[in-house]
């Protein structure tokens, strides 16, 4: 289908129909990491980010559109010992900030200005070595051995259906789309397109006769344009 950008979110948003971006990491990140963006969806679970390597990180919705993350990456029996964010999840089809910050004295989790229950989880002791690799939009493994990175016709799974907007890692804004920057770059892309499309888009079955333009509501809808 062809790219819609949407407006309110200018020319960072990147959407996902339940597949993935991979980024490699040029810097090292020294016991510290700080993720932060904006993410729209109607989907009330799936992973949004995920690291292959040491340590294995996870961040999901769980249930309801609620957030989870853990220092682990297995999906069965549920997310004991996880952060979470208490209260209603993001699955509403409206924009949602969402700050991860990692450090030795410290996990936190915010979402639109509000800590998650965890917001003083386990404290983060370990360093990305530059060259790692951060998977958004789903949990991607080899389908033979496990949890491997770089392996061809890798297994996708709990993917993610949404809109990410503004990622940053650090306060580094990652590239978009099949670029790269001064400290990332875009090695794997599957399903992944510029710009903000809520999935299921009913605007892609084009419903509206007559000449009339079709407009995807905020909650999913459509409505009939002019």
């Amino acid at each position: 289908p062809p790219t819609r950008l949407c407006l309110c979110a200018g020319h960072s948003s990147l959407s996902f129909s339940g597949y993935y971006i991979r980024y490699r990491l040029y810097d090292l990140l020294p016991s510290e990491m700080k993720v932060s963006f904006r993410i729209r969806t109607l989907q009330s679970r799936g992973v949004i980010m995920f690291t292959p390597t040491q340590p294995c990180m996870l961040l999901q919705q769980w249930a309801e559109g609620k957030l989870w993350f853990r220092l682990a990456c297995d999906l069965g029996g549920g997310p004991p010992g996880a952060m979470s964010i208490s209260g209603s999840g993001v699955s509403d089809g409206r924009w949602h900030t969402l700050v991860l910050e990692l450090n030795r004295n410290f996990s936190s989790l915010t979402l639109d200005n509000r800590y998650g229950d965890g917001s003083r989880g386990p404290a983060f002791t370990h360093s990305l070595a530059a060259g790692t690799s951060v998977y958004f939009g789903a949990l991607v493994q080899s389908p033979k051995s496990g949890l491997l990175d770089g392996q061809k016709d890798p297994e996708v799974l709990e993917g993610f259906q949404g809109c990410l907007d503004s990622v940053t890692i650090n306060t580094n804004e990652l590239p978009l789309h099949n670029k790269r920057s001064q400290h990332a770059e875009v090695v794997g892309l599957a399903e992944v397109k510029l710009g903000c499309v809520l999935y299921p888009d009913v605007c892609l079955q084009q419903p509206c006769q007559n000449g009339a333009a079709c407009s995807s509501r905020p909650s999913g809808g459509e409505s009939p344009g002019v």
